[in-house]
């Protein structure tokens, strides 16, 4: 509409300039998006290959360090790879947004019939109470609820100025 009215040919060019930065930002916008939410990786590799994938991507963007382990290589079904990785990028993202961590560990492992997932960071860490007031960590209570539809255990532990744990336990028979 700005393009249309304006009759500056300079100006015209300016704003079609301004138009691609738009479309390509929201384009960009979008595939981080829809890779997020379901990653080529996750889908073709596993959750192991996805994790690390996105640990990687995360250490070029921010200062921090991110150690990883995986103790299986089973796939698991489909629901629990897509609500375990969504559940550790929502971790990490609260990691480097809220607590400003420098040091993030994932530990993914099978015990018996169950996949544990520990989860700590050196951050910030805050009040765990907030999260039973309304309001209050609604992606940390989307994990939760992510964990128990898995008819999982999710335990937190946090502290102001000692960081976060959050440890996942999924009853689980691998196939």
């Amino acid at each position: 509409q700005m393009l249309q009215e304006e009759t500056d040919a300079y100006q015209q060019k300016v704003l079609i300039g301004k138009l691609y930065e738009n479309i390509d930002y929201a384009l960009r916008t979008m595939r981080d998006i829809s890779n997020n939410l379901s990653p080529h990786l996750l889908r073709n590799y596993g959750l192991q290959t996805a994790i690390e994938s996105f640990f990687g991507k995360v250490q070029e963007a921010y200062p921090v360090t991110i150690q990883a382990e995986f103790g299986f290589y089973e796939r698991l079904p489909e629901i629990y790879e897509t609500s375990l990785y969504r559940a550790i990028i929502e971790l990490v993202n609260n990691s480097l947004q809220h607590g400003e961590a420098s040091s993030i560990s994932l530990k993914v492992i099978r015990q018996e019939e169950n996949v544990i997932v520990e989860y700590a960071d050196n951050g910030k860490g805050f009040d765990i109470t907030l999260l039973e007031k309304p309001g209050k960590g609604i992606g940390l209570l989307n994990i939760r609820s992510r964990i128990e539809s898995m008819a999982g255990k999710f335990i937190a532990a946090s502290e102001v100025g000692k960081g976060v744990i959050f440890k996942f336990i999924i009853p689980i028979k691998l196939l």
